[in-house]
């Protein structure tokens, strides 16, 4: 790459989003888009707005939700927030296995608790 080429830096994890974009990250590939997709694209705003109050404290709202549903549950916790939004997030294929009622539950309690249920 020669110093007149540019390339632009994603995160993988909305966890971090707020602190890639402060040290030059252009945005993020976060799983928890696929549940939240507009509170997603609001961090990058507020971001880009100077709004680094709204930002972080979204930020912040954000880490327990992508906990449960990345960390805990994997693809199948992902699938199932998803089908909480509305969207259709479908059953898990082999070899992952759909995660229980209570699980189910626990995310559904987790996403209400940082407000966004």
């Amino acid at each position: 790459m020669t110093k007149d080429e540019k390339f632009s830096v994603l995160t993988g994890s909305s966890i971090v989003l707020y602190p890639s974009l402060c040290i030059g990250a252009a945005g993020g590939i976060m799983a928890i888009a696929c549940v939240l997709p507009e509170r997603c694209t609001d961090m990058i705003r507020l971001y880009n707005d100077g709004n680094h109050t709204e930002a972080k404290a979204l930020q912040m709202r954000l880490i327990e939700p992508t906990i449960a549903i990345i960390s805990r549950c994997g693809g199948p916790g992902l699938k199932a927030a998803m089908d909480l939004f509305g969207y259709h997030g479908g059953g898990s294929r082999l070899p992952l296995l759909p995660i229980t009622d209570a699980k189910i539950k626990e995310i559904e309690y987790i996403f209400k608790n940082a407000g966004f249920l």
